[in-house]
């Protein structure tokens, strides 16, 4: 997802709160509760809107895709 991302995308993204989440969950999520694990997954998707439509697309064709609606049903 980085390699997509606007270096602009990555400066506001890096002062939200969003950011503080991320690093949270992403840096331990066994450890991170579920009302946390929720708001992370909003986060990242979130970002995957932001994204150019052609990265979407191949997101949504890529084999983690699958894990990635398992995941938002979860907690979504």
């Amino acid at each position: 997802m980085g390699n997509h991302l606007t270096e602009e995308m990555i400066d506001e993204f890096s002062a939200s709160d969003g950011f503080t989440v991320y690093q949270s969950v992403g840096s331990n999520p066994g450890d991170a509760e579920e009302d946390m694990r929720s708001e992370f997954f909003t986060v990242v998707d979130t970002l995957l809107g932001q994204l150019p439509d052609e990265a979407v697309s191949n997101f949504v064709e890529s084999k983690d895709f699958e894990i990635y609606r398992t995941i938002g049903a979860m907690y979504s």
